[in-house]
Parts: C-alpha cells; structure tokens; sequence
C-alpha cells in the first residue's frame, strides 16, 4: 500500500480530496493537516510515500513545505491547486514537486499522477499541457529562436544524431508524460527494456533525469507534442 499524507486547509476541499484518494487503487491514507508547518512534522513521524499538498496554505505555503520535505527523505510531492499561471508550475517544479495538477483533477487523472510519479515521472495536469510548453520553450523574436535552436543542435547535435528510432519514442512517451509501465505495455516491452531505453536517452541527451530528458527533447523539437 502506498502511504499517503494529504495536505489542505479547506475543510470541505479536504473532503472530497479524502473521498478521491481512497478511490484510488493501493493508496493508503495514513494522515491528514491543514497548514504547511504540521506537514513537516508528520512527514517526519509517519514517514509517507506520497504526499498530496496544497499549495494555497495558511503560514507555510505547499511550496516552501515540499521544498523542506524533499530535504527530509525522498517523497513524492502531488501539488494540488487552482493556479493555471506559467510562473505557478514552474514555482511548483522548482520546489520538487513530482506533480502539479488542478484541484478539479478526476479519479482517473489523479491514479495516473500517482501511478507516473511512483514510477518516477514528471507529471503535469494535461489542460495545463500548453502552459507547460510555454515554460518550457517561451515565444522568442523569430532571429532569436532560430539563433537558439542552432546553437543547441551545435552542441547537442551529434547526441541527436545518435538517438535510435526506438530511444526517439521512448523519448517521445516520456515527454507525454507516460510511466515506465505504460511506455512497455504500449511499446509490447519489458519495463527493464524500458529503462535500458532510457538510461541510453539520458546519456546521450546529457541529462541526470526525465525533466531534462524533456526539456531538451522540446528544445531540439526531437518530440512532436
């Protein structure tokens, strides 16, 4: 069972939130709060696998406390939030968040958050997928990107050039967002094949994880998205 810790002030919010996750399929819910402070302490004495966070907390906000957290032990942070905004994902990211979707997210779109970051995915909500591109690759004056874009193929080109048909959509799945699990039930692979796959993309991509692998397929646009 996956060991949850959810993290809301809103009482009636924290509701329906606690209804979802015991919905959701190997989540066992082993603790609850309303402030970012209380997180932390809770993290530390029921040392959870996953915890669910809002980011709109009185005092500490969720950002700050998944910062602390991610410094305590290696959890995995949902943000839960109504903030649709490029500089809120990112702020979101940057604090360790493993992913960020809307509170308004579907049973089945929360088991496939969970399900992604367990396994080690990034995962953004998927009606927030163009802001997240936009994070990503924000729109330049056309001589600028262009200048960009063949200044990141110069040094990363003869990676690119080495990337197989099969790394290229395993890349491809990474980008949108898929789990190990569900690129090798896609691909008819093993999982193990999988992260052959992958540790072969990271390396010749330069990249210490999926977020890189991701950013630097969109910038070299090596991923239709």
């Amino acid at each position: 069972m996956l060991r949850t810790l959810l993290v809301e002030d809103h009482e009636i919010t924290r509701l329906g939130l606690r209804m979802a996750l015991r919905r959701v399929p190997g989540i066992e819910l082993v603790g609850e709060c309303s402030n970012g402070e209380e997180s932390i302490e809770l993290v530390k004495t029921l040392v959870p696998d996953l915890v669910v966070m809002d980011i709109g907390l009185p005092g500490m906000d969720g950002l700050r406390a998944t910062e602390i957290i991610k410094v305590i032990a290696d959890i995995k942070v949902i943000l839960l939030t109504s903030y649709e905004r490029e500089q809120d994902i990112s702020a979101g990211f940057r604090a360790g968040a493993n992913a960020y979707c809307l509170k308004d997210i579907s049973i089945s779109s929360l088991t496939n958050a969970i399900n992604s970051v367990m396994d080690g995915a990034l995962w953004v909500d998927p009606r927030l997928s163009k802001k997240l591109i936009g994070l990503i690759q924000p729109q330049k004056s056309e001589t600028r990107q262009v200048r960009e874009q063949q200044e990141a193929r110069t040094i990363e080109g003869k990676s690119y050039g080495r990337l197989s048909e099969r790394e290229l959509q395993v890349l491809s799945h990474l980008v949108h967002g898929m789990s190990n699990k569900e690129m090798a039930e896609q691909m008819f692979l093993s999982q193990e094949t999988i992260k052959t796959h992958l540790r072969h993309v990271f390396e010749k991509l330069d990249a210490s994880d999926r977020t890189q692998a991701a950013i630097k397929a969109l910038k070299l646009g090596l991923v239709k998205t």
